[in-house]
């Protein structure tokens, strides 16, 4: 089962079965394990069509300081989505950095700006 293969794993990569438990993997390694490599592909080409959409809103909105503020913050998120990717510490992330970011732009912003 599914299980066992990945405790065999760690437990090699560890060297040890102490060490193995809990252990994070990085977010391609987590999608090779929940799917194979159509999980990785739909995950990433994913995460491509969030960067772009983020992209092309940027560049609409790159004179407005709070869109700076926003893209940067996304992009600090986006770089711990593809280094960790272990959803809790993702939706914590986005709660705390990037939801607030984006809910003071709109309260702050100009009508059809943001």
């Amino acid at each position: 089962d599914t299980f066992s293969y990945i405790s065999d794993v760690t437990s090699f990569i560890y060297q040890s079965d102490v060490h193995n438990r809990g252990a994070a993997f990085m977010n391609y390694a987590e999608l090779y394990m929940m799917g194979g490599w159509l999980t990785v592909f739909l995950g990433y080409f994913s995460l491509g069509l969030i960067y772009r959409k983020l992209w092309n809103w940027f560049t609409f909105n790159s004179t407005n300081p709070l869109a700076q503020a926003i893209y940067s913050t996304c992009l600090v998120f986006l770089y711990v989505v593809i280094s960790r990717g272990y959803m809790p510490q993702v939706l914590m992330i986005f709660t705390f950095t990037v939801l607030p970011t984006i809910v003071i732009a709109r309260k702050y912003s100009k009508p059809n700006c943001l």
